[in-house]
């Protein structure tokens, strides 16, 4: 998850490999902070590419496993995610409910 951190805004191609690996490992070892994060970093990776409908259903699963995980941080961070999501999608109004 982190990795993917790192090179989000330099390589966003590597970005989104290292959240998939992520992504990957956490569901074979069923750690749920290591899905949340890769589901959370392939989302945005799907925000760089103008592909909103994607990254929010990334952003909606990442944000469910962070509820499940009581992760209050990580759910605050996802929302704000999903709202910048929405105000690129020109829907301020739902944007604005989720900062």
């Amino acid at each position: 998850g982190r990795l993917a951190e790192a090179y989000q805004f330099t390589s966003p191609t590597t970005a989104f490999q290292y959240a998939s690996e992520a992504l990957t490992l956490g569901e074979k070892t069923s750690h749920l902070p290591a899905i949340g994060l890769g589901l959370r970093n392939m989302g945005v990776y799907r925000i760089f590419q103008s592909n909103y409908p994607a990254a929010r259903t990334y952003l909606e699963e990442a944000l469910a496993v962070f509820k499940r995980l009581d992760d209050e941080r990580q759910v605050a961070s996802t929302l704000n995610t999903l709202g910048v999501v929405y105000a690129y999608e020109g829907k301020d109004i739902k944007a604005l409910d989720l900062y």
